[in-house]
């Protein structure tokens, strides 16, 4: 719509961590990692002691999905206008499913499902009983419980009001070291965090992800596509090892799954 979004809060990250590189322009130009607009409204600053080339801009704030960009320090002009739209997580063409699990020394004692459905796209996250739910760095989460959250995004076109998969996602998608064009046929959005808000990146072992793919996206049974992951923590695209398996044609769309770590 336009509107300020009171209540954001933009966090500075630098190869997947909080970076205090950024300069808070209040009084007494202070360094932060993090700032909360109380208005919608910013500031922040560099100088000549600035020892990052570029730095990564995660902005959340209640009811949108999370949104990023990578800041170009080195070649910034003096001045420089940022705005960034976040999507409602009401809007048309998206649905936000929740669920809390809980967990003991970051296990999870039974299977969790998480499934998601628009219109034309649907996501479904399995973890096995027994997983160990891990942070970056491949510690244990300490959290007693678990907030798993799934984006479904609708994989066709849904009404003039809905949004596709291509304006959700990212800028990056292409491999600046091949010719290749990518096409996205399929997308989902997976945020899980820990009750000290902590944010879980690795398991013990693989999970399952199933997406539907629109027969329109011209993929065909038995077929392995690419699969991409994009950190919001580092503003980055990054291929996996890991494929998509399309499997067979049900009701329009063929089921894309893939186990990941």
């Amino acid at each position: 719509t336009g509107a300020a979004i009171p209540g954001a809060t933009l966090t500075f990250l630098s190869e997947g961590a909080a970076t205090i590189e950024p300069r808070l322009l209040d009084d007494a130009l202070t360094r932060v990692s993090e700032l909360t607009s109380a208005d919608g409204s910013f500031a922040f600053g560099f100088d000549q002691l600035t020892a990052i080339s570029n730095v990564t801009i995660l902005v959340e704030a209640d009811g949108f999905l999370s949104e990023t960009i990578v800041f170009d320090i080195n070649n910034a002009a003096d001045e420089n206008t940022l705005a960034f739209t976040l999507v409602s997580a009401t809007a048309q063409g998206i649905t936000v499913t929740e669920q809390t699990a809980a967990v003991t020394g970051g296990v999870v004692a039974s299977e969790v499902v998480i499934d998601a459905a628009t219109t034309s796209g649907a996501s479904k996250v399995t973890i096995p009983a027994g997983v160990i739910l891990q942070d970056a760095d491949g510690n244990a989460i300490s959290g007693s419980n678990v907030t798993f959250q799934v984006v479904a995004i609708d994989s066709d076109d849904a009404g003039d009001d809905s949004l596709s998969v291509a304006e959700l996602l990212p800028a990056g998608l292409q491999d600046a070291t091949s010719t290749d064009v990518f096409a996205p046929v399929s997308a989902t959005t997976i945020n899980f965090v820990d009750s000290n808000g902590n944010k879980i990146k690795r398991f013990s072992s693989p999970i399952t992800v199933v997406m539907n793919i629109p027969a329109s996206r011209g993929v065909t049974e038995g077929e392995q596509l690419v699969l991409k992951s994009y950190d919001e923590e580092t503003g980055s695209w990054m291929t996996e090892t890991n494929t998509v398996s399309v499997g067979a044609l049900n009701n329009g769309f063929y089921l894309g799954t893939f186990q990941i770590t």
